[in-house]
């Protein structure tokens, strides 16, 4: 990847986790009405550390992108022509981080249940769009980092004993982690106008 296209990644990547915390947090307050982001008397800046806040979700969100494509690249060399076991590992690890989102988080069931359905739909939705982009070997691995890197990444905030704020980063980072899957196929792209794309479901 070219430093031209690693710009290209992180800005709009940028871009998109931004807009999308935005959209966010506009529906958290017409839902909400006594909601404040950074309620600790600074109301008045709360824009300012909305925008701040949803950007440096943006960037968490492509650490992890970055950080999956290391895990994939060591999981091809390590499994080479065994990558059966790679992708049963994938589904094994889908179910237990959607499991762990409700069986070990103490939160209200129904919550859990929502965001477990929000994060595993969204997997399955831009799983099914890669696939429709590129071929059939891209949904398991396209289905691994939307639910498993979103759960890793949205730690910080089920940490945090507010369920605003855990809506905030979750549906931030699926949308900045959606554009990232969605493009990669797109900036790999062999400059020879080839038809054949570069997939992280190929080999």
């Amino acid at each position: 990847m070219t430093l031209r296209k690693w710009g290209y990644l992180f800005w709009t990547t940028l871009g998109v986790g931004t807009a999308a915390s935005v959209l966010v947090w506009i529906a958290l307050k017409l839902a909400l009405n006594d909601f404040v982001f950074m309620d600790s008397g600074v109301r008045k800046y709360e824009v300012i550390f909305m925008l701040l806040g949803g950007s440096t979700i943006s960037v968490i969100a492509q650490m992890g992108f970055f950080a999956y494509l290391i895990v994939r690249y060591v999981a091809l060399t390590t499994f080479r022509r065994r990558l059966f076991l790679w992708n049963a590992l994938q589904i094994v690890l889908v179910l237990f981080a959607l499991a762990d989102l409700i069986l070990f988080r103490e939160r209200p069931l129904a919550e859990e249940l929502a965001l477990v359905a929000v994060i595993g739909l969204t997997g399955l939705a831009i799983g099914y769009l890669k696939v429709r982009a590129t071929n059939n070997s891209a949904f398991v691995p396209t289905l691994f980092f939307m639910i498993v890197f979103t759960a890793l990444e949205a730690v910080p905030s089920l940490q945090v004993e507010n369920q605003p704020y855990v809506w905030f980063m979750v549906v931030t980072l699926l949308a900045a982690n959606a554009w990232q899957i969605m493009q990669l196929h797109r900036i790999l792209e062999e400059k020879s106008g080839s038809s054949n794309r570069v997939s992280i479901g190929n080999k």
